[in-house]
């Protein structure tokens, strides 16, 4: 749903031409048929394992930091 409101926002309202109320209701719902006919499913995707990995290089852990200070007691 997020993302219909990002696309709707992208390529319509931040144009912000419409000449009345009744004029951007109109224009909603004539892109929102259009987009309709053409929409497909979003396909999620998320491996956990793949993001911590990543995670884990970018921001190395401080015992593996060359210099690094030990813990206080």
């Amino acid at each position: 749903m997020e993302q219909w409101f990002g696309v709707l926002t992208r390529r319509l309202l931040r144009r912000g031409d419409f000449t009345s109320r009744d004029d951007l209701d109109a224009k909603i719902t004539a892109f929102t048929v259009r987009h309709n006919k053409n929409a497909r499913p979003c396909r999620w995707s998320y491996d956990a394992d793949a993001e911590h990995a990543r995670y884990l290089e970018r921001h190395r852990q401080p015992e593996s930091l060359p210099g690094a200070l030990p813990e206080a007691a």
